[in-house]
């Protein structure tokens, strides 16, 4: 299409493509696509969705855990509470020796 630069010649094309009455398909197309949108958010308002799930299962590590033995008597100290999340290579606790 030819590139117009006369104002009126301009006006007339835009009033032209105003003018035109839209396709009937377009027309009930857009009002479909309207109702069925609306349709959908008014279902989605009605739908209730559990927000908490019980499930069962087991929750296992990689690799398993070891048993530590302690060479010398004395007391447990326990650096962390339990449940507390610690960090890799994190001291957990100690042995305090009576010597």
């Amino acid at each position: 299409m030819p590139q117009v630069t006369d104002p009126d010649l301009l006006d007339t094309e835009v009033q032209e493509l105003f003018d035109r009455v839209p396709s009937a398909l377009i027309r009930y197309g857009i009002g479909a696509m309207c109702l069925t949108l609306l349709a959908l958010f008014a279902l989605a308002a009605f739908i209730r969705y559990p927000e908490v799930i019980e499930a069962q299962g087991i929750v296992s590590i990689v690799p398993i855990p070891h048993r530590v033995v302690a060479r010398q008597a004395g007391n447990v100290v326990l650096l962390v509470k339990e449940g507390e999340q610690v960090a890799i290579n994190q001291v957990l606790g100690y042995v305090s020796s009576r010597i």
